[in-house]
């Protein structure tokens, strides 16, 4: 065996055939694209024709600059060929000569025999909804953001002191164009409050673009917020970023902790100036724009003891700060937001379920609910589906749940198997509005 090999592969490997192995990218979920060593494609995989709108006996025989729309310069596949050496997570927006417009992360690596590049395997993931943020259908943008936004302060259920403040808080926001940041855990309803302020707000007709910061390579960031202008870097193209989407509406940037601090200083700017510059470009763009953003971490955490987060940007975006409370300081809402779980699942799955016993209602309260109120609802969900008969839900539809994310829990709290005649309690669906304005 080759000693160069056998450190990456044992002998077994070694039975695996070149056909076992395409047949396998033939069906892995991105794009698989080989060249050989004069950028001829000589495999195409057929997620990799659904991204380009192609069929792969339209791209296979064919050299990659007659098939794609680029240069010799500006193909990733023959710069990795010339250079011999592995490309890593490059963004290219690019269409083919017969195809749609790609926005796309492709990793290239050169494929070796001896000393002599054979060939070049490239692997793209498909960025179709980044494309779609940075440059919407138009027929979506002439109807508006704002109709997409579906949650108001009514759908907001609960009666805990801390929530109604939190809530009467968010409505004072709503009225101003400041800046609001939510913080608050996992699963507490940070969009749905974000949401509400939008559509409680004069701006409730205008654009509300949404993005999840921390779902964005560093890489295609300040593209993504800015746009970008047609010959900025390889398959670059004149697109809007979310800033221009955005404006005159309210842009959400959801997980605003994960923003690369590079980029941080082009925020406060954009903000500051209420213009930004696309990449690549010269001209600046004025833009008017309400910025809504959320984190998990508390921010007294990012700011000063992880230092990952610029203060004067911690400033401008927390003109507003809203604290949510977490499920576990909220133990009488737990009733209410289980009947509503339950209204919900019952329409959903054509059931009526109307009581739940309380040994499980005490389990409920009890437990210290890690995923808040999103955890709630899927335990609500899965006990749901092991109902065979019956309106009520038991211990034994829920023990499963308890049983493998927190045992040492529903061991603590000695429960058993509920009798026919254990005690139940009707759970009413809550009003349509429960949360209303503090009184005092």
């Amino acid at each position: 065996m080759d000693k160069e090999l056998s450190g990456y592969a044992s002998p077994k490997a070694l039975e695996i055939s070149n056909e076992m192995l395409l047949e396998t990218l033939s069906h892995v979920d991105e794009g698989v694209l080989i060249v050989d060593d004069q950028g001829v494609i000589v495999f195409y995989n057929r997620f990799h024709g659904v991204i380009d709108g192609l069929d792969p006996e339209q791209v296979l025989g064919k050299k990659i600059t007659d098939v794609y729309n680029l240069s010799g310069e500006e193909s990733l596949a023959l710069r990795c060929l010339a250079r011999g050496r592995p490309i890593s997570q490059e963004y290219i927006s690019y269409k083919p000569r017969k195809g749609v417009v790609v926005s796309s992360i492709n990793s290239l690596y050169p494929i070796r025999q001896g000393e002599r590049i054979v060939g070049c395997l490239s692997l793209l993931k498909d960025y179709k909804v980044l494309k779609t943020l940075v440059s919407p259908d138009p027929q979506a943008a002439d109807h508006g953001f704002g109709k997409k936004v579906k949650y108001t302060f009514r759908h907001i259920k609960g009666e805990a002191r801390q929530l109604l403040m939190a809530v009467t808080l968010a409505r004072k926001a709503a009225a101003s164009a400041s800046s609001v940041m939510i913080y608050g855990e996992t699963g507490t309803g940070k969009e749905m409050f974000a949401q509400a302020i939008h559509n409680a707000g004069r701006l409730r007709d205008r654009a509300f673009v949404a993005v999840n910061c921390a779902s964005i390579p560093d890489n295609l960031f300040e593209g993504l917020l800015f746009g970008t202008r047609k010959g900025a870097f390889t398959g670059s193209v004149d697109q809007k970023g979310l800033f221009e989407q955005a404006n005159g509406g309210t842009l959400f940037l959801d997980e605003i902790d994960s923003m690369p601090v590079a980029l941080q200083t082009k925020m406060l700017r954009a903000i500051q100036e209420k213009r930004i510059r696309r990449v690549g470009d010269l001209e600046e763009i004025p833009v008017d724009v309400r910025i809504i953003s959320c984190t998990s971490t508390s921010p007294s955490i990012i700011i000063h003891e992880q230092e990952r987060f610029r203060k004067d940007l911690f400033y401008r975006l927390a003109v507003v700060l809203l604290p949510l409370p977490p499920l576990r300081e909220r133990e009488d809402d737990v009733g209410i937001l289980t009947a509503h779980f339950l209204e919900r699942f019952n329409r959903r799955f054509n059931r009526r379920v109307t009581s739940i016993s309380d040994t499980v209602l005490s389990l409920f309260r009890n437990y210290d609910w890690p995923g808040n109120i999103r955890e709630l609802e899927h335990v609500i969900e899965g006990a749901m589906n092991l109902l065979d008969r019956g309106n009520v839900m038991n211990i034994e539809h829920v023990t499963p749940y308890f049983n493998t994310v927190a045992p040492d829990f529903l061991n603590s709290q000695h429960t058993s198997q509920d009798s026919p005649r254990a005690p139940v309690t009707v759970i009413r669906a809550p009003r349509d509005s429960t949360v209303e304005t503090l009184e005092k």
